[in-house]
């Protein structure tokens, strides 16, 4: 059996589209069971989930993050697949069975996941490098604006795929907005690790993974529907990149040591300095065009997150 876990807060659009696709998709011929955990919606999220049949309901009194509201759908999952699906996704006919298919022809490979498109049919970035501290920090630095993206690591690094792709590849890290794992690997890892509330929760997990031995892959042949940070949308633009640093600071403390996190969060804020002053620089000397101006604007709201993320760990 497949379980589908959706996690979800203040998205009640979304999540019912999601639902109804999944209810239309009809996986595995219906032999699947979809846990909907809802972190303390306000806009009858819940309330909307509960209206469809057969749907298990987990409600949690705190919005707790994605990591959490995750490992806590997966816990009451018993099915031997687990696929992680945003609310903000569409799910196709044939999409569960083409990812399990492809786990089953491959025993090692602990989790997968299928090309996103966007509800135009553009291609997403599907997958990640697991971030690497020097290209990360080449990134942040004035020369990162001069280095092509696949050269350095901020967030989910890389090129979105192309829609010719059919063949399965390995990858670091598949997207966690349409992750099929296997219960095998989540046994072996533990689940996702929930100091992250959102933002590189799923990469950390894939890097545990793969030190536990299991392969992660992309299955481009497979395609499902993303509207990418629509449930995201609505907050404040500063408060999803304190996030996303907040998740980027977690993660090389973690996985590097906390030297690494100290230096990443230090280079961070001197670097996100330097940037404005050379914008500012260049203002006066006439060269400031339109995209420095987006620059300067980016490096601002970075400062900016950089002193949410500060006071919420004090």
């Amino acid at each position: 059996m497949v379980s589908i876990v959706t996690v979800t807060f203040n998205a009640r659009d979304h999540v019912v589209n999601c639902l109804a696709s999944v209810v239309e998709a009809r996986p595995m011929d219906g032999t699947y069971e979809h846990i909907v955990v809802d972190n303390a919606s306000d806009d009858g999220t819940a309330e909307a989930v509960a209206a469809f049949d057969g749907v298990i309901l987990l409600r949690s009194e705190e919005n707790a993050g994605f990591a959490r509201g995750a490992n806590a759908g997966m816990s009451t999952a018993g099915g031997d697949y687990l696929l992680l699906l945003n609310p903000d996704c569409i799910l196709p006919q044939g999409a569960v069975e083409g990812l399990v298919r492809f786990m089953e022809e491959h025993p090692g490979v602990g989790a997968a996941s299928p090309m996103l498109v966007t509800p135009e049919g553009a291609p997403q970035i599907s997958y990640a490098r697991f971030p690497r501290l020097l290209p990360h920090l080449l990134g942040l630095s004035p020369l990162g604006w001069l280095l092509p993206r696949r050269l350095k690591d901020i967030g989910f690094s890389g090129v979105p795929p192309s829609l010719s792709e059919q063949d399965p590849r390995p990858v670091d890290a598949p997207a966690g907005s349409c992750l099929l794992v296997r219960r095998a690997a989540l046994d072996a890892t533990g689940g996702m690790d929930e100091r992250f509330f959102t933002y590189y929760e799923d990469i950390d997990w894939a890097y545990r993974m793969a030190r536990a031995g299991w392969q992660r892959y992309y299955v481009p042949a497979v395609r499902v529907v993303h509207d990418m940070g629509a449930t995201w949308r609505t907050l404040p633009q500063g408060l999803q990149l304190a996030r996303s640093y907040e998740g980027k600071y977690i993660y090389f403390s973690a996985r590097h040591g906390p030297g690494a996190g100290a230096l990443v969060r230090w280079t961070t804020l001197v670097c996100a300095r330097l940037n404005l002053f050379l914008a500012a620089l260049l203002s006066v000397l006439g060269f400031c065009n339109a995209n420095w101006q987006r620059k300067r604007a980016f490096n601002r709201m970075l400062l900016s997150a950089h002193h949410t993320y500060s006071i919420r760990v004090r």
